[in-house]
């Protein structure tokens, strides 16, 4: 008995439809997109120059474990947050709040600039330390930025001051626009930097009060 060659007819045409599958070579679209924090102040900054009588050290920023990730952190309650996986940040976090809160300081104190770390000791007039404890939004929008920080004279050790802040500012969902949430959260971060800028005055004040 004779077996049918159908099947064996249509083979070349199945290896056919493999390899051209194999060869395909259309590049894969990434969807992820990159965020950074609102810098749009730094425009307001350029007119004219301004002699810097006092120079402040910034050391590393401090952020919770759970912010180190580049996806955008969105909380989902007080113990849980999630991340969004095609929205991240363009740079590690701890570094751009770091040049950002550098930057807004600059802008609120005149005469005073701000050096990121790593320096040598006798390069700066005061340290900044900042340690953040919340920097994210919820899934209503709600940015919430929590820090503390402290102001040290280099030279009177006993000089320092401290302070502390948690700001609350609603805006749209993270799920609703993204760009959005993230100009919440640079305004969240940019009264946080007014802050601290006051905390800096205080010590310089009090250090020329002695």
């Amino acid at each position: 008995m004779k077996h049918p060659r159908r099947p064996l007819l249509l083979l070349p045409f199945a290896l056919a439809g493999l390899l051209s599958g194999c060869l395909n070579t259309t590049p894969a679209v990434d969807a992820r997109r990159h965020f950074v924090l609102d810098n749009q102040a730094d425009i307001q900054s350029a007119s004219g120059a301004v002699v810097k009588e006092t120079t402040v050290g910034l050391m590393p920023v401090l952020l919770p474990s759970y912010l180190h990730d580049n996806r955008l952190t969105v909380r989902k309650s007080g113990t849980e947050v999630v991340y969004l996986e095609q929205d991240r940040w363009a740079g590690r976090l701890d570094q751009g709040l770091s040049q950002f809160i550098g930057n807004r300081v600059e802008e609120n104190l005149e005469g005073v600039s701000v050096l990121q770390a790593p320096w040598n000791r006798g390069d700066v007039d005061y340290e900044l330390r900042i340690k953040y404890s919340r920097c994210e939004v919820t899934t209503e929008g709600l940015a919430v930025v929590a820090a503390e920080w402290s102001c040290t004279d280099q030279s009177v050790p006993r000089n320092s001051l401290r302070g502390q802040v948690r700001i609350e500012r609603p805006g749209p969902s993270p799920y609703d626009s993204t760009a959005a949430s993230i100009a919440t959260l640079s305004d969240a971060n940019r009264e946080l930097a007014a802050d601290i800028a006051r905390t800096i005055r205080s010590c310089i004040d009090a250090s020329k009060a002695d």
